[in-house]
């Protein structure tokens, strides 16, 4: 189950303020509890986004600097893994306030044990298009990741690419990959009622494994 993206318009942000948007927190909080709640019982999986992408600027008129916004992030991220244990995952963004490449903030996401959903999308796109960071990132993470959603991506901006048709080296990617998480091909369709795209994707990707041993 993936947790609900947006209220009111506007990105279902964990770092949300409190004071200023209580409509907005609540909303985050009480939804999230609720299919936590849902996932124990059903023995399924929940997926929160760790962030969105709200503008820096945004960021700072809540709260004083990024890494203060980051905190409240983790704090209630722990709240909702203390409540779903592993039937709860949380996924990277390209908001500095939960994303992959920095291994400084990797370290500290290691150090909270949570269970990750890395998108490759936007862990290239926060590294600029740079495959050699990315597959650092990804073996740091590897033992964590619990779901991977496989797009492509030219690494500049949100662009949820066909596998292929972007800029990632998928074929040295096979080796950081942890064998026991599952994955899916998040990935723009033509026609929602159509997985042409995602068929594609796999097939793209299993010949690109195939071929690096």
């Amino acid at each position: 189950m993936h947790h609900p993206m947006k209220i009111n318009g506007q990105h279902n942000e964990v770092a949300v303020d409190r004071l200023s948007n209580p409509d907005a927190y609540h909303f985050l909080m009480q939804s999230s509890e609720n299919l936590i709640q849902l996932a124990i019982q059903t023995n399924t999986q929940v997926l929160i986004h760790g962030a969105y992408n709200s503008p820096v600027s945004d960021i700072l008129s809540n709260y004083p600097s990024i890494d203060s916004a980051r905190k409240v992030v983790f704090s209630r991220l722990d709240h909702f893994k203390s409540l779903g244990g592993d039937h709860v995952m949380f996924e990277n963004s390209i908001s500095p306030l939960f994303d992959y490449g920095d291994p400084k903030i990797e370290n500290l996401i290691i150090e909270h044990q949570y269970r990750l959903c890395y998108d490759t999308s936007h862990g290239f796109i926060v590294l600029h298009g740079d495959n050699s960071k990315l597959k650092a990132s990804m073996a740091h993470l590897r033992d964590q990741v619990v779901h991977y959603h496989f797009v492509d991506s030219m690494g500049q901006f949100h662009d949820s690419l066909e596998l292929g048709k972007g800029a990632i080296d998928w074929q040295p990617l096979k080796s950081v990959v942890n064998p026991d998480a599952t994955d899916i091909f998040e990935i723009n369709l033509k026609d929602q009622m159509n997985s042409q795209e995602m068929r594609a994707s796999y097939q793209y990707l299993k010949a690109s494994w195939q071929t690096s041993g």
